[in-house]
C-alpha cells in the first residue's frame, strides 16, 4: 500500500531491501573465497 503522505516510503525501502540483498551477495562471494583459499 502507498502511502499517500509519504509516496517515497515505500521506494526507499525497495532500495533498502535490494541494497541488503547486494550486501548479502557480497559476503557470499567473500566466504566463498575464502573457503576456496583456506582449501589450497
Amino acid at each position: 500500500m502507498t502511502d499517500k503522505k509519504n509516496p517515497n516510503k515505500d521506494h526507499d525501502k525497495q532500495r533498502d531491501m535490494d541494497e541488503k540483498r547486494k550486501n548479502l551477495d557480497h559476503q557470499d562471494k567473500q566466504e566463498q573465497k575464502d573457503r576456496e583459499q583456506k582449501k589450497k
